[in-house]
């Protein structure tokens, strides 16, 4: 399969264009018309990481952490970054990378950390803003519709909620007369033409469409497609980072450590909670949002010595599991996601505790 039809599935649950601005996310390295067979997930990129895809003979490394964060100024073996990228361009291995994009999204990072908790989705717990839509109108001939249909579902379009292909349809009567200069798929130069078409009209993110509309004129028999884009006002989806989960009843520290099952730092005195706030990875941006919640546990993977203090001295318990462990729940959620074989690396992440 084509690295550009592997990485569909990805774009689609965690789109690039919702990533932090400092944060560098996509493919780092390689072709997007590379065949790939085996993809190796991970946390970390490391010599280890590189020399396992290799070993397994895949072809893909998808990491959550970026390899390349800052531009480099050469591709040499004087740098640690440098010296991994080089070694992964000259094995023929694509990179690819999905961070706070993957932090961000609905069944990404955070979700996979509830799951692997034992915790139904919560509400969200760091307040990131909106996410915007447009509706996007086609008109096909009925013939050619299924195809256009699967690009956009492929895309992500047609997503509302635990629904996904929404779309409404209506038949009618497309009129046009091919000028000179033109290569109609249907018709004469010179000559009124009517085809009965399908009109299309779908939701789609506002920060992806665009890159969706060069797809429809790929993939459109017309050679003037008609594509109509209105920005929606409603729904204005809110978005989050980690989550804020409510229980019935107490639940003891001991339960949530028998589903975790590897490695932990408790701070605290109380050890049942109903109140929980979790956030993968580093708690530093979501402590005072349970502070303000109102939680009686945050479990995340880190914060520095200070947050604890903070943490102590306003009475809320803390769990720590470790920045890359915390995160790599997530890597069992996109082996289910990418479309070819999978492997999750033996050492994804460096342990901390």
């Amino acid at each position: 399969m084509k690295l550009r039809d592997v990485l569909k599935p990805l774009k689609v649950i965690a789109p690039e264009k919702t990533a932090e601005p400092w944060d560098n996310v996509g493919l780092q390295i390689g072709d997007i018309n590379q065949d790939i067979k085996r993809a190796l997930l991970t946390i970390d990129i490391t010599n280890e990481v590189i020399e396992e895809a290799i070993a397994k003979e895949c072809q893909l490394i998808i990491s959550h952490h970026p390899l390349i964060f800052k531009p480099l100024k050469n591709l040499t073996t004087n740098s640690v970054v440098s010296r991994l990228a080089l070694k992964a361009s000259q094995s023929n291995l694509a990179v690819y990378a999905s961070h706070t994009n993957l932090d961000l999204a609905e069944n990404g990072v955070n979700r996979a950390l509830g799951a692997a908790l034992g915790f139904e989705r919560g509400k969200g717990l760091v307040s990131l803003g909106y996410q915007e839509f447009v509706k996007l109108v086609t008109f096909v001939p009925e013939e050619n519709a299924s195809v256009l249909r699967e690009a956009l579902w492929q895309s992500g379009a047609g997503l509302i909620g635990n629904y996904d292909h929404c779309s409404y349809e209506t038949l009618g009567t497309g009129r046009f007369r091919p000028l000179q200069g033109s290569e109609p798929f249907i018709g004469r130069q010179g000559e009124d033409e009517k085809v009965n078409e399908l009109r299309i009209e779908t939701i789609v993110p506002l920060e992806g469409y665009t890159d969706l509309l060069t797809q429809i004129k790929k993939l459109h028999p017309y050679e003037e497609p008609v594509i109509d884009v209105y920005q929606l006002q409603y729904p204005k989806k809110s978005r989050y980072m980690g989550e804020i989960i409510k229980l019935k009843e107490s639940l003891a520290l001991e339960a949530i450590l028998k589903h975790w099952q590897k490695n932990t730092l408790f701070y605290g005195d109380k050890k049942e909670f109903k109140h929980i706030a979790i956030l993968g990875g580093s708690g530093s941006v979501g402590l005072n949002y349970a502070l303000k919640d109102k939680v009686d546990l945050f479990i995340t993977g880190e914060l520095d010595y200070h947050e604890l203090l903070l943490a102590q001295e306003e009475g809320l318990a803390v769990l720590l599991l470790g920045h890359g462990a915390s995160e790599a729940p997530v890597l069992k959620f996109l082996a289910n996601t990418v479309p070819i074989e999978t492997v999750i690396a033996s050492t994804p992440y460096l342990t901390t505790l």
